[in-house]
Parts: C-alpha cells; structure tokens; sequence
C-alpha cells in the first residue's frame, strides 16, 4: 500500500505539470506557433541553399532580397528531383519562396509575414589568395577563412595556393551565359530577427584555382 500511494502521488503530480505546461502554451499559443513557423522557415531556408546546385543553364543568381537556384527536392518516397527555387520579395511585404518543375509548373508557393522583417543576404565566393598559408599558420586576422591547397592528382600544380572566402556582397551570379557555373562558398542571412550563415556544400573554387 505504501508503494502504490508513493506511485498515485508521483502520477498525480506527473499530471498536474502536464497540466500546468498545456497551460501555458495555449495561453502564448500565437505566439509559440510563430516562433515555430520561424524556425521551420529558416530551416527550409538551409536546405535549400544546402542543396543548390551550380548549373549553366540554370545559373544561380542572388541579390539582397533572395535569389534563384536550381536545388534538389526531397519526394515522399525518398527520391530527389532538380527544381528550380526561388525566394524574393513577397507582393504583400513579406518574403515568398516558390518552387518550380523544371516544365515551368508551379509546385508550390509559399508567402512569408512581412511582420518577420525582410530577408536580407549576403554571398561569399572562394578566391584564391596567391601564396602559400593554411588555416592555423597565418598571423593575425588573415587567418580567418584561409585554406591551403594541398599537392595530390587533382592540384594541377596548385599545391601551397591558398583559398579564402572573398568579402561578402550583396549580388551573386554573372549575366555572361559563357561564364563557368559557380555557387557562393556561403550565404549570411539575417531574416526573423536572427544573423545566420548557411554553407553551400556543392560550391567549389573555379577550376583555375581549385585544388
């Protein structure tokens, strides 16, 4: 008996705090749900930039309100599509993103609260830094973002070249068709109150400076 009063009274406050944390949220339930819409937003923001892909005849292109893109969608069935991805201005104010078959269907549509605030980005590309450095054994601020192309089969000569991450700006993509199809190395958003950085994982140095 003893036992099964200790349980009742464990069970019972078990239950009253689960009370009380329903509570609470249904009581800060706009609030919360926005707060989620958020998060959710900025990770759809992530994957796709994450799975942007460099294309000649979809070249990616960004300016400070958003950019355009060819990506990989994720199926129900665990399959991947090429899409094209766009975010932007929304006319409302806010921040749409719409993702589009490569037929030109619209496959969705998606229009953001101008009360977030506005997207703003900002585009980091490689360059190549002309000398020999790595990561570690530069002094001072240069340090900062600095790789070492090191020798191998694929480093054309290129062996102690050092790659870094140019200065941000805030336009990404070239209008010359002829241009190699390249991605920014990292995008800076700052969106829903937060400044984030979001690493673009197909993005490589240019071939005349890569590794």
């Amino acid at each position: 008996m003893a036992v099964a009063a200790v349980a009742i009274a464990i069970a019972g406050a078990a239950v009253a705090g689960a009370h009380v944390l329903f509570a609470r949220l249904a009581a800060s339930g706009p609030a919360f749900d926005s707060d989620m819409e958020r998060q959710a937003a900025l990770e759809t923001l992530r994957a796709d930039l994450a799975s942007a892909l460099p294309s000649s005849r979809i070249p990616f292109s960004g300016d400070a309100s958003g950019f355009r893109a060819l990506c990989l969608l994720a199926a129900d069935d665990g399959s991947y599509a090429p899409v094209v991805v766009e975010w932007g201005r929304s006319p409302t104010g806010g921040t749409a993103r719409r993702v589009t078959a490569l037929g030109g269907a619209l496959l969705s549509a998606t229009d953001h609260p101008a009360a977030w605030g506005p997207l703003s980005l900002r585009y980091r590309g490689f360059r190549d830094s002309g000398g020999p450095g790595a990561l570690g054994d530069v002094g001072g601020s240069e340090a900062s973002g600095v790789f070492r192309a090191s020798g191998g089969s694929g480093a054309s000569g290129l062996s102690g070249r050092s790659l870094s991450l140019a200065e941000p700006s805030d336009r990404f993509g070239s209008s010359d068709p002829l241009a190699e199809p390249s991605l920014p190395a990292v995008v800076e958003a700052r969106w829903c109150g937060l400044g984030l950085s979001f690493p673009v994982p197909c993005a490589a140095p240019s071939s005349e400076d890569a590794p």
